[in-house]
C-alpha cells in the first residue's frame, strides 16, 4: 500500500504534467486577445506544502521585510502567460544564506499573474492561490534566486540570477497589516 506522502507526490507530479500539457497546447495570449477582445485566465495550481517555518527558511536564499515599490506586468517569453515583475525596497534582512554578498536595498522578484493591455484588447492572468501584491504593500518574503529555481522554467521564464522567486509560491509571502503578519496564501485544508 502506498503512503500518503507517496500518493501526494504522485498526484502533484500528474497535476504538473497535466498543467504543462495544457500550457503546451495553449494559444498565444496576443492571438486570443485579438479574437476575443478581453481574455481572463484564472489558474489554481497545486503546490507542495511548506510544512513549517523551518521548511520555508531552509528553502530560502533570502528572507526580507520591506515594501513593494513597483509592479509591471508583461507577457512571458512564450506569450502563453502573464508575469508581474516587482521591485521591493528592503527594510530588514532577516536571513541571507550567502554570507559572501550583501543584500541590495532594492530586490527584484517575479510572480505569475497580472494584467496587460495589448493591441486589440486586455488580458488578465490570475493565480487563484495568491493575489498579487500592490505598490506600497508591506511583506516578509522568503525568496530563492531565480537561477537556482525550477519554478522559473514552469512559468516560462529564462532564469535571471539577479531576480528572485517566492519559495513554495504563495506560501513564502506574508503581508504585514497594522503590525500583524498574515499569510498571503489562503489557508490550506488539512489532508485526510
Amino acid at each position: 500500500m502506498l503512503s500518503r506522502t507517496t500518493i501526494s507526490r504522485l498526484a502533484s507530479a500528474l497535476l504538473l504534467l497535466f498543467s504543462l500539457s495544457v500550457v503546451a497546447a495553449a494559444q498565444r495570449i496576443p492571438d486570443q486577445v485579438s479574437s476575443k477582445g478581453v481574455l481572463r485566465i484564472s489558474v489554481l495550481g497545486h503546490e507542495p506544502d511548506a510544512k513549517d517555518l523551518k521548511t520555508l527558511v531552509s528553502a530560502s536564499d533570502l528572507v526580507i521585510r520591506g515594501r513593494i515599490l513597483t509592479a509591471r506586468s508583461r507577457l512571458n517569453r512564450t506569450q502563453e502567460s502573464i508575469l508581474t515583475d516587482f521591485s521591493f525596497r528592503v527594510e530588514a534582512v532577516l536571513r541571507n544564506k550567502s554570507s559572501a554578498s550583501s543584500v541590495p536595498s532594492i530586490v527584484r522578484f517575479t510572480l505569475l499573474g497580472g494584467r496587460v493591455e495589448l493591441p486589440g484588447g486586455i488580458a488578465e492572468f490570475e493565480d487563484g492561490n495568491f493575489a498579487l501584491p500592490k505598490v506600497g504593500d508591506e511583506y516578509v518574503l522568503f525568496l530563492r534566486r531565480q537561477g537556482d529555481n525550477p519554478q522559473s522554467y514552469e512559468i516560462g521564464e529564462q532564469p535571471d540570477p539577479d531576480k528572485y522567486v517566492v519559495v513554495y509560491r504563495s506560501q513564502g509571502a506574508f503581508q504585514i497589516v497594522e503590525e500583524k503578519v498574515l499569510p498571503a496564501a489562503p489557508p490550506r485544508l488539512p489532508s485526510s
